[in-house]
């Protein structure tokens, strides 16, 4: 897969957008409605890029690979909504689907590993996933 410069611009965004989101939605800056559209529809070329780069992969490899796209992806446009909408509730929400798309990728991770290693791999997965809802919930307060 050839790296573009609007691809490498693509992967700095969430960067700025999580930073934003991170320091709490009263130093976010707002997105307006037409930024957040360009967002999202950048997040989704680069997300099918990146699944056409996953088809080249087999097993695991790809199912590692596709979630990885769909973590970006999810981190991408939650976070752009979040700072178009600009609310708490919205910034959770942000968190709360990052979380998830994290905790999949990770087991997906994991699948590649066997026996004790694998349990270790997927206890470190749950218990980052917990810590961030438990972030999450406390910034909503």
């Amino acid at each position: 897969m050839k790296i573009t410069n609007a691809m490498r611009r693509l992967a700095v965004l969430p960067l700025c957008l999580g930073m934003s989101v991170g320091f709490g939605v009263a130093h976010a800056s707002q997105l307006s409605k037409s930024q957040f559209d360009d967002v999202k529809a950048q997040a989704q070329s680069l997300h099918e890029q990146s699944m056409q780069g996953c088809k080249s992969l087999s097993g695991n490899a790809a199912d590692i690979c596709q979630a990885e796209a769909d973590w970006k992806r999810t981190r991408t446009v939650a976070t752009a909504r979040a700072m178009h909408e600009g609310t708490p509730q919205a910034a959770f929400d942000a968190r709360e689907s990052i979380a998830k798309a994290e905790l999949k990728w990770a087991d997906e991770k994991c699948d590649d590993l066997s026996g004790q290693p694998a349990a270790v791999c997927r206890q470190r997965a749950e218990s980052n996933y917990t810590v961030a809802m438990a972030d999450a919930k406390v910034r909503l307060k």
